[in-house]
């Protein structure tokens, strides 16, 4: 069921201000070394992008955004729904992580931006 009519732009900010935590909860876990908390951490997130991407309407097929910026918000999760955070034990996981904060902190941004125009 597609409930992006009743999308507000707070709750889509919620949301991925909500996303923001959990990475941030399995970052910690990550960072103490708990392993059993890692997976689950990460599946956790990957669940809740899931949840939130299937509510939503692709773009071209909403005839009227919830609100501006929808189509930010939408690709958002959808990149983050395609590629979702994974655990790695060679590199760098800063900038794996650092990589998947950045796109939820640019559609925060675009969505800030809108609510200070207004």
């Amino acid at each position: 069921m597609n409930l992006s009519k009743n999308l507000t732009l707070t709750t889509a900010y919620h949301q991925l201000q909500n996303l923001l935590t959990l990475v941030d909860h399995y970052d910690l876990a990550r960072s103490k070394k708990q392993n059993p908390l890692i997976e689950e951490r990460l599946k956790i997130l990957e669940d809740c992008v899931a949840n939130y991407i299937l509510d939503l309407s692709h773009p071209d097929e909403t005839p009227i955004f919830p609100f501006q910026n929808y189509d930010v918000y939408y690709y958002c999760l959808r990149q983050l729904h395609q590629n979702p955070l994974t655990h790695i034990e060679i590199g760098s996981q800063e900038k794996v992580n650092a990589g998947y904060i950045e796109v939820i902190l640019r559609a925060m941004q675009h969505l800030q931006a809108f609510t200070l125009r207004t």
